[in-house]
């Protein structure tokens, strides 16, 4: 009614009326939107805060869990056992870089069991999803990651051996500054397995992935070459 006679929500009862408010004298300086609670004199409620950002997913990295319950079968004279017994499956991962003898991209630990620590020898096996040959269901188990023996390689695109190349290979005749940039046109070709690929920055920046599940881990193993203007890189199995 007060509004629609010219007055606004700052009128008190003292700036139109002479006499008291009928309500008290203690409420002749009341404004009209404070003493009403009028719809149209409250002002609109804030908008809820927006929650904050998510954080961005970690990526697993070296000495982390990346198969639980399960164990990976090296195959015949392809694996061993360690003898070393650490109850964190994480403190396998120095013992794992320690031996000469281990190579690929994965270890086994037996948290369920005697604690030991297993590694493949001679040829790297193929340990990353559930679906794979070698993968068995093993409660007492846990497949963990081991990538670069330098420390480095514990995300896809991170380096892992500096001024080698690795074969077999095929050039994906992509030439992108950055090596990080490979990693889409790697994933995106059939022909490319494993674990590694290679960029070359000190040439015309080109793509090359690894044709076959080798281990480009190590300078020592047979499958890397020293090649100055070339380096390895670590892609995490999609």
């Amino acid at each position: 009614m007060w509004l629609g006679r010219g007055y606004t929500c700052d009128t008190t009862w003292s700036d139109v009326c002479s006499s008291d408010s009928p309500f008290g004298a203690q409420y002749n300086d009341f404004t009209l939107g404070a003493f009403t609670q009028c719809s149209l004199c409250t002002p609109p409620s804030p908008p809820p805060p927006s929650p904050p950002p998510s954080p961005p997913p970690s990526t697993p990295g070296s000495g982390t869990v990346h198969l639980s319950g399960h164990d990976c079968s090296w195959g015949n004279g392809n694996g061993k056992w360690l003898n070393q017994y650490p109850p964190n499956g994480a403190d396998c991962l120095p013992l794992v870089r320690a031996d000469s003898e281990c190579v690929g991209s994965y270890y086994v630990h037996v948290v369920g069991g005697d604690k030991n620590c297993g590694c493949a020898i001679n040829t790297p096996t193929d340990c990353s999803s559930p679906s794979a040959s070698a993968v068995n269901v093993d409660a007492d188990r846990d497949i963990y990651l081991v990538l670069s023996t330098a420390g480095t390689g514990d995300t896809t695109g991170s380096l892992v051996l500096s001024g080698h190349d690795c074969n077999p290979k095929k050039w994906l005749n992509q030439y992108p500054s950055d090596p990080v940039d490979c990693v889409p046109y790697v994933r995106a070709d059939s022909d490319c397995v494993g674990e590694y690929y290679v960029h070359i920055p000190g040439g015309d920046d080109n793509c090359g992935c690894i044709t076959s599940d080798v281990d480009c881990s190590r300078s020592s193993s047979s499958d890397t070459q020293a090649a100055t203007d070339m380096n390895v890189y670590w892609i995490l199995p999609t």
